[in-house]
């Protein structure tokens, strides 16, 4: 403790680093990370956001399929959803969806835009916690991600289908209180050649992000 006390005056980052080494990981309530990471949807409506979601399913220790889903929100009415579709031995498959206000736009493949009557379903969503765990837990700890301190929230749980499996969630939020990563993980358990994992990073206010309707009948680049 000492030594780190030390550190403060010659530089910061030895300091933070003498911090992460002394944390200590908490166990803390459902209630405590359902909190956490809930208060972070509501930044999403103040501010521009970008998300970018890479899913994989590894299967015999070889990757299977890629998904990549980018989503950008400005407000809560404008939506841009992109997602590319990788299959081992065929071509991508590319999805894409515009929403301002109640109208709603999709193409496939950059094809031409047209008008949909809803949000182009079905379109990908992302691992999701089971509900029929057989243990859970849930920790936060302070670490430092991109050189900022974070405070990252994980659940870790098993769950039993025909066999037992495990479902790994991490969350890291920043000082300001926004998610900036999140890592998932779904498998066997004690299998590392067959599972589903993903990866979200979130950028907020990201230069230059504007969703506008697209043209009618014409590729948007």
């Amino acid at each position: 403790m000492k030594k780190c006390l030390l550190m403060i005056g010659v530089i910061s980052s030895i300091l933070i680093g003498c911090r992460i080494l002394g944390a200590q990981t908490e166990e803390i309530s459902r209630y405590e990370f359902a909190k956490a990471i809930s208060s972070t949807t509501d930044i999403f409506a103040k501010t521009p956001i970008r998300s970018t979601l890479d899913h994989k399913i590894v299967l015999f220790g070889s990757l299977s399929r890629e998904i990549i889903q980018v989503v950008e929100l400005v407000g809560t009415n404008k939506t841009r959803r992109k997602e590319t579709f990788h299959v081992t031995g065929k071509s991508p498959l590319i999805r894409e969806y515009i929403e301002i206000g109640s109208s709603n736009y999709c193409r496939l493949n950059d094809g031409p835009w047209k008008r949909s009557a809803d949000d182009c379903n079905p379109m990908f969503v992302g691992l999701m916690a089971p509900d029929d765990s057989v243990m859970d837990k849930f920790t936060v700890s302070s670490t430092v991600l991109n050189g900022r301190p974070v405070k990252m929230y994980e659940h870790y749980q098993t769950f039993k289908r025909g066999i037992m499996h495990t479902f790994d969630d991490k969350r890291w939020i920043n000082a300001q209180g926004e998610r900036v990563r999140g890592e998932r993980r779904s498998g066997l358990l004690d299998d590392t050649d067959n599972y589903e994992a993903e990866v979200e990073i979130i950028e907020y206010q990201p230069k230059g992000l504007t969703v506008v309707a697209p043209r009618l009948g014409r590729a948007r680049k």
